[in-house]
């Protein structure tokens, strides 16, 4: 229960909620010709080490949707949803990025 686990390409992988930092979900759209033919949906978990989970869940929205929920319901400090900002801050300024995930949790724990 404290632990996210996943099978990456037939790969064990996991990681401790309790270091989750980012959470979202990444979208890449298949084009034929220039034609969008299909989506797949993945959701994308960052810990506060770096490490990247990639998790594949399919060409359905609502899939990635539920995963991200029940994610964020163990790990309700890390950072939800991707922009620009967010993005620049994990790669550029990650000191600060991880500073507002730890008041975050802080904040929750009471």
């Amino acid at each position: 229960k404290n632990w996210l686990v996943y099978n990456p390409a037939g790969k064990f992988e996991a990681m401790r909620f309790e270091d989750l930092a980012w959470l979202y979900m990444h979208v890449t759209t298949h084009k034929s010709y220039g034609i969008t033919v299909g989506k797949t949906f993945a959701v994308m978990a960052y810990d506060k080490f770096g490490a990247q989970a990639q998790m594949v869940v399919g060409n359905k929205e609502l899939p990635a949707q539920e995963l991200i929920q029940a994610i964020g319901q163990r790990a309700p400090w890390a950072m939800g949803g991707f922009s620009a900002e967010l993005n620049k801050a994990w790669k550029k300024d990650r000191e600060n990025f991880l500073a507002e995930v730890e008041k975050r949790k802080e904040q929750i724990a009471g």
